[in-house]
């Protein structure tokens, strides 16, 4: 590790943590309905993302439609959650654009098994950039004329990223 992160890495530790943690207390098992949702939709996510981040461009239609049928899950497991929640008179789960974006995700890939053999990895789409690479350049940027910054940001950019390639 270089002492730095980005979203994909950040988010996919914390939910091999999340699954971890379901796993080792068989929350799956759990007579609470909630509790085996969360264990259960996060197994899913997992396997989601996993598949896709490790994924080729191209996946064939089987292997999507497994990875598919894992998006949707955890779709139904959300939904379901936040019912559960609004019964009770608690708004824990509420509809984040995040989440919205991810049902287009799933759904995208869906309509594409339905109409191809092999599928668009839809992770290709994704920008999950260095967050101190992100932070340096965009400081560096407010120190320049306004009249140059687009042109600062993009030459910083590309520096940085001609030092990580050169190492």
């Amino acid at each position: 590790m270089d002492g730095s992160w980005n979203k994909a890495a950040l988010t996919t530790s914390l939910m091999k943590f999340i699954g971890d943690f379901c796993r080792r207390k068989k929350l799956e098992s759990f007579a609470e309905e909630q509790l085996r949702l969360a264990a259960s939709g996060t197994r899913a996510l997992n396997f989601w993302m996993s598949r896709l981040y490790k994924g080729p461009l191209f996946i064939p239609k089987s292997e999507a439609q497994e990875i598919n049928e894992s998006g949707w899950h955890f779709l139904a497991c959300y939904q379901r959650m936040a019912l559960l929640a609004c019964k009770e008179h608690k708004c824990k789960f509420t509809l984040i654009p995040k989440l919205h974006m991810y049902w287009h995700l799933v759904d995208w890939m869906t309509t594409q098994s339905a109409q191809a053999d092999w599928v668009y990895n839809v992770m290709c789409e994704s920008c999950s950039m260095d967050e101190d690479l992100i932070g340096r350049f965009c400081f560096l940027t407010r120190c320049v004329s306004p009249r140059q910054r687009v042109q600062r940001s993009l030459e910083r950019y590309l520096t940085q990223v001609l030092l990580l390639w050169s190492r």
